[in-house]
Parts: C-alpha cells; structure tokens; sequence
C-alpha cells in the first residue's frame, strides 16, 4: 500500500501555480505596476546581503515587467514585497 505524499502548501511561486491571494496582496500595494509574486529563490536573493545589484535588478525587471536596471528606490519596492511573505 503506497503512502500519500503530503503537498506542502507554498506562499512563493511555483511556475504553473501562483496563490492568488499574495497576487492580490501585491496589487493592492503597487496598484500601478501589478507585481508578479516572488520565487522562494528571488526571496531568499533580496534578504542576502552579497546579491549583486545585477541580480536585483533581473529580479525587479521580472517581478515588475521592465528594464533590469538597479537604483535604491526599485531595491526598496522588491525588499517591500519580500517583507509580505514573512
């Protein structure tokens, strides 16, 4: 008899499945650019301390659909939406 694998609900996404209530969440916050939500990889990338303004700005260009350039100000918009999945 085969035991049933449990499924781990997850906040971040997942590439087919995204949870609809963080899409809204991040919505509400940025009614403007609608967000897309994060990857638990792209997360963990905004809390480290040694991720290249490089990196950040790809995830930015990703999340928020633009250029991936870096400045402070898009560094406070994606460390805002990694704030919402604590």
């Amino acid at each position: 008899m085969k035991k049933k694998q449990k499924k781990e609900d997850s906040i971040f996404c997942t590439g087919k499945k995204c949870p609809c209530s963080m899409k809204k969440t991040l919505a509400d916050i940025f009614p403007n650019h609608l967000p897309n939500c994060l990857t638990d990889i792209e997360y963990d990338s905004i809390q480290s301390k040694i991720t290249s303004e490089e990196e950040l700005g790809y995830i930015y260009a990703r999340v928020f659909n633009t250029d991936p350039t870096y400045n402070e100000k898009r560094y406070n918009q994606l460390k805002r939406i990694a704030k919402e999945y604590k």
